[in-house]
């Protein structure tokens, strides 16, 4: 099947996602992208990477791309493929426990908030071919110089963020329309508490997303090790404390 792209009144049923750099895919990758096939049958996988995606097609992705940053060439690649093709993305390192509702598929455009109070594109983004908010989203790319970015590289969570706020978003966890775009609360695509880095699954929980940091390297890893060992010698109550204490010095929702 080929990606082409075309008018359509429903969301495309290909589930799109990018593999930049070439190296071997960890056993929790691929057991991520085996729940997709068996959770959505009848959808094609299309894999996007060097070979068929220009890695030089912006600047920002040609900076990201020579700095080994895989992530943030994903960043930008996700949002240019959706706003071609349409259909749903995901990060490798999202488990799908269901099938996405039917009613979901019927929105123009769908993603979610994550446990710490950002929407997360990498948690699914789905939208028809031509999505018009696609075009700020990616305009602020365009707009960025890699050289300065990459000093302290904005989070696609928080890029987006900022932009759907704009538009109207409160982040306060419950379903919103903005522009077309519904974003689902933390329960449905997120299914993980990111303060003690356990798994959240209710009866809305379509996903979870397993924060794998396959992009973010061995400093990230230890640094979540360490969190979940404080937690654990702790206990709950008084790490949630901790964190509170934390983001009321920090002036901040989410860590």
């Amino acid at each position: 099947m080929m990606c082409e792209t075309r008018a359509t009144s429903r969301i495309p049923r290909v589930i799109h996602y990018c593999w930049f750099g070439g190296a071997s895919k960890p056993d929790i990758v691929v057991r991520c992208i085996e729940s997709w096939r068996a959770m959505m049958p009848g959808w094609y996988l299309k894999e996007w990477n060097e070979s068929n995606y220009d890695v030089a097609k912006t600047s920002y992705t040609r900076g990201a791309y020579g700095a080994k940053k895989w992530a943030f060439v994903s960043d930008y690649a996700r949002f240019d493929i959706l706003r071609q093709f349409g259909g749903v993305y995901f990060d490798t390192d999202v488990e799908l426990l269901r099938p996405i509702p039917e009613p979901i598929l019927q929105e123009e455009a769908f993603t979610g908030f994550e446990s710490a109070g950002y929407v997360s594109p990498g948690l699914v983004f789905g939208c028809r071919p031509g999505f018009a908010l696609l075009d700020e989203i990616l305009e602020s790319y365009e707009a960025v110089d890699w050289k300065i970015e990459a000093r302290q590289p904005l989070t696609v969570n928080k890029r987006v963020t900022g932009i759907l706020e704009r538009h109207g978003l409160v982040r306060d966890d419950r379903l919103q329309r903005i522009e077309g775009l519904a974003v689902y609360p933390s329960e449905y695509f997120c299914g993980y508490d990111q303060d003690v880095h356990q798994a959240r699954v209710t009866n809305n929980t379509v996903s979870v997303h397993h924060y794998a940091y396959t992009w973010g390297g061995p400093c990230n890893r230890v640094l979540v090790k360490i969190q979940r060992t404080v937690h654990r010698v702790v206990g709950d109550k008084v790490y949630r404390h901790l964190l509170a204490a934390k983001r009321r010095v920090l002036g901040v929702r989410g860590s």
